[in-house]
């Protein structure tokens, strides 16, 4: 048993000491994942604080239990989407009006990155109604960074399986962002 997966057993006594300790120990990692899922965007959150949010979101879980390293990342990358899906909003309803700032319209400066998160997330639901199976998969894979190894073990299925459906969940979802 590695060290990390001693550690994600202890969660149940010690909660935040636990995750002092994970978040020490893999900080480099989260961060490279942080990276990864805000290269490319326009959101104004760096990566250390994406891992810093992601820690409080951790934190804040009434009911956390992890039980391996691969799912540890599974679990971070899904909330790191959440995470970037909150801000989108919150970004979105400002231009809305949400903060009441007037501006006028040689003031308002164009991202569409935003709007690409949110239609990202709604394509994903609605692949969810329809194969929730592929909308894990692209967590797993997108958004926790995870090998198709690392899913095959934390799914328990074949690689060979793995690859036909992230190319059907590919073939859906970027026929939904190009609508």
């Amino acid at each position: 048993m590695t060290e990390i997966t001693a550690l994600l057993g202890q969660l149940d006594h010690d909660k935040r000491g636990t995750l002092d300790r994970l978040f020490g120990q893999l900080h480099g990692e989260l961060k490279i994942l942080a990276r990864s899922r805000l290269r490319g965007n326009a959101i104004t959150l760096t990566a250390t604080s994406l891992v810093h949010e992601l820690y409080l979101k951790l934190i804040g879980s009434e009911r956390l239990t992890l039980h391996s390293r691969q799912h540890f990342f599974a679990c971070s990358g899904a909330a790191m989407r959440q995470i970037l899906i909150d801000s989108a909003r919150a970004k979105a309803a400002e231009k809305r009006g949400g903060d009441q700032i007037m501006v006028t319209l040689t003031d308002v400066q164009h991202t569409t990155t935003h709007t690409d998160i949110l239609t990202l997330n709604e394509a994903m639901d609605e692949l969810g109604q329809i194969q929730p199976e592929l909308v894990e998969l692209v967590h797993l894979r997108f958004f926790a960074g995870l090998s198709m190894d690392d899913i095959a073990e934390v799914t328990e299925r074949s690689v060979r399986s793995l690859h036909r459906d992230w190319s059907t969940a590919r073939a859906f979802l970027g026929a939904r962002l190009q609508q």
